[in-house]
């Protein structure tokens, strides 16, 4: 099974297990996972992938230290989705909690929480992940699928058509 075959069973077995949970029909949730465009939508996130840290800290001004701790993934990652809940706090530090999805490099979902500590006025954020698995927890609210499914259509349609067939022509199918 090469990798673009790999994605595909990934995204399917995601939206299945998420759409369920959302009363979708076999049938929908089917018909979202085939309009989907795979060999595009690979070259895009291969392209995006980046390591991902358990811890990162880091600023724009020119003074500030940059920070960060071991991988939480042993390869490159690309984030598929968020839940981005509201920033609680002041005008200059806000804290946030979200989850997110991952998609790794051997193309296989991985499930993260993130919590961001955002010092506006320093210019300085810091983030901490902690892996949950390659399932979406049961305890958490389900992953919107429909958000999900627009979020990969947005990612192969903001790159450009000159990148994107420059990228596409660069695939080369693994094992």
């Amino acid at each position: 099974m090469n990798k673009i075959e790999k994605l595909h069973e990934s995204i399917r077995a995601l939206f299945r297990s998420e759409g369920e949970k959302f009363c979708y029909t076999p049938g929908e949730i089917e018909r979202l996972v085939c309009s989907l465009n795979y060999k595009q939508l690979y070259s895009v996130l291969c392209d995006t992938a980046e390591p991902v840290y358990v811890c990162c800290a880091g600023g724009g001004i020119c003074d500030s230290h940059q920070y960060h701790s071991t991988k939480l993934f042993p390869a490159h990652a690309t984030l598929i989705w968020s839940d981005e809940g509201e920033p609680l706090g002041d005008d200059n530090i806000s804290t946030s909690y979200s989850n997110e999805l991952w998609l790794l490099e051997d193309m296989t979902i991985a499930a993260v929480s993130c919590f961001r500590v955002l010092n506006s006025a320093a210019s300085y954020i810091t983030e901490y992940r902690e892996y949950k698995g390659d399932e979406w927890p049961a305890h958490l609210v389900p992953v919107n699928i429909l958000e999900l499914w627009q979020s990969l259509i947005d990612k192969y349609q903001d790159c450009g058509d000159e990148e994107l067939d420059a990228a596409l022509k660069a695939i080369i199918y693994e094992p």
